[in-house]
């Protein structure tokens, strides 16, 4: 029986990592394991000091909140015994400051939501004893019978206007300024590629006073580009849907100032719920929007929380979907560089509800039958298994 600690760190913030780390603890413990679930909102750091001589086969974290935290200016990460798991959950030029002053002593180790990421975390942080690539799961029992889902179309996310970061980045030193200009041009020119590939190209072409950097840090500062053109691709792809009259409702904050700058109604918007009750509102509707945070070789965890609930997911891909997913036969695609053509893809869906109804029901048993939280667990404990073996031959 595997002993496990997993780390809710987000002090009442960032809801969704909390429920992520509910998912993986039910699932655990559903196959014998026995799980230890260490609050900071609750338990403080007198709770997390009882726990320091525990030997735990694993300790799961989320978004590098526990090598954050220090106690007696040490990491936490001293004190614990057992290998960290660090889930990342966006690209690894968030963690840069993190990842760069992991200890080769420290048993620590990152999942990724993207391939690409799991290779770029193995390629500028050796110290990091093991990568792996595993995205978050669908949810089980959130389903509701496709005759009672509304024929429309939602999506839930954050609004964040673009100009408010291009302001951002035309406020920033020249060097940085220049680059992330660069990198969002070429992102723009090439929306298949990825972030680092964008950055890279800007800097081994440039004789600049930051050229002699490390990669990583470069990346780190110029992590505006990456924001920017997310944000654009999603403000795009909103206001395409709702000018054309797509039906369709936009839950989460923010979105009212997208009514007022694109001159449409403020009904079409919601404001912010919790990351649960967002399920529960995918459930309710026949599609559901995907707009990737730019993941090339991965998925968001909402392809799979729409697919699982039974609605159809309308996603652009990566060669994530490509590999385990049909499209328009387990999910209906898009293009980035052609986004002119989502409202049509929408209509057309909506207007032919009997290949709606199909295309969701394929992805729903696709998901159902491999992309669950307790299918990552599973996934998660050959990890362990695996890691534990290959420690034992060393």
């Amino acid at each position: 029986m595997k002993n496990i600690l997993i780390c809710k760190l987000n002090n009442g913030c960032y809801e969704s990592t909390d429920f992520f780390a509910d998912q993986a603890a039910e699932e655990l413990r559903k196959s014998d394991c026995e799980v230890t679930m260490f609050e900071w909102k609750k338990d403080g750091e007198a709770g997390l000091e009882k726990l320091f001589h525990v030997p735990f086969d694993a300790i799961l974290d989320f978004n590098s909140k526990l090598p954050r935290l220090k106690v007696d200016e040490r990491p936490v990460v001293d004190y614990l015994n057992g290998p960290v798991y660090d889930w990342l959950l966006d690209h690894p030029l968030y963690h840069h400051d993190v990842l760069k002053n992991i200890a080769s002593r420290h048993d620590f180790h990152v999942i990724c939501l993207d391939e690409g990421h799991a290779e770029y975390v193995r390629q500028w942080y050796p110290q990091v004893r093991s990568v792996h690539m595993m995205p978050l799961g669908g949810v089980e029992k959130n389903d509701m019978p496709w005759e009672k889902k509304k024929k429309d179309l939602i999506f839930c996310g954050t609004y964040v206007d673009p100009e408010l970061i291009m302001s951002c980045i035309e406020k920033s030193p020249e060097e940085i300024r220049s680059a992330s200009l660069n990198m969002i041009e070429y992102l723009f020119q090439h929306p298949d590629s990825t972030v680092e590939k964008a950055c890279r190209q800007y800097y081994e072409s440039k004789e600049c006073m930051l050229k002699g950097a490390a990669f990583p840090l470069f990346m780190q500062m110029n992590f505006l580009a990456d924001t920017y053109v997310r944000a654009v691709y999603r403000e795009q792809a909103v206001s395409l849907l709702l000018k054309e009259k797509i039906p369709a409702k936009i839950y989460g904050p923010g979105w009212e100032e997208l009514a007022i700058k694109i001159g449409i109604d403020k009904n079409c918007f919601s404001g912010e719920i919790s990351y649960k009750k967002s399920l529960e509102i995918q459930a309710e509707h026949g599609i559901v929007l995907n707009i990737m945070p730019w993941f090339k070789a991965g998925a968001h965890d909402r392809f799979f929380t729409a697919m699982s609930a039974g609605s159809l997911c309308l996603t652009d891909s990566s060669l994530y979907l490509e590999k385990y997913f049909r499209e328009d036969i387990d999910y209906a695609g898009y293009q980035l560089s052609s986004m002119e053509s989502l409202p049509e893809k929408a209509q057309w869906l909506l207007d032919h509800t009997k290949q709606m109804q199909e295309i969701a029901l394929s992805g729903a048993e696709k998901v159902r039958s491999g992309h669950l939280w307790k299918n990552r667990m599973h996934i998660f404990q050959q990890i362990l298994e695996n890691e534990k073996q290959d420690t034992e031959k060393i």
